[in-house]
């Protein structure tokens, strides 16, 4: 149950980079409003898996953290390169779709070892 709020935070945040990849595609931008809350639940699923490795407040430690530690680790690569996109996006164009690419394989793998961490603690 600990996990509950963790993977519905992850698939909320892949559904909307799902929604986003057919614009990207298009050479066309997405809506500021889809890609705030692509960030805030990226940010939230990272909070939530930080809490289950340090501890909630209700004393839930989470079992296999090194494949969890992993997860957490490659969401905090996702966000980084996803920022990395935004920021240098209009100055260098190719690079930010590079960036994007990125953000797109760390993201996917991130999404992996959360359901390989999920799977374990099942």
């Amino acid at each position: 149950m600990q996990a509950l709020p963790v993977a519905l935070l992850l698939t909320a945040q892949l559904g909307l980079g799902l929604a986003m990849i057919p614009r990207f595609l298009g050479r066309e931008r997405n809506r500021p409003t889809l890609i705030g809350l692509h960030l805030l639940f990226g940010i939230a699923a990272l909070e939530l898996i930080a809490l289950l490795l340090r501890g909630t407040p209700a004393g839930d430690i989470a079992a296999d953290r090194p494949t969890l530690t992993l997860a957490a680790g490659l969401i905090a690569a996702a966000l980084l390169a996803g920022l990395a996109a935004a920021i240098i996006g209009k100055d260098m164009p190719r690079a930010a779709r590079t960036m994007v690419w990125a953000h797109v394989a760390v993201g996917t793998a991130a999404i992996g070892a959360f359901i390989i961490w999920l799977s374990r603690t099942a």
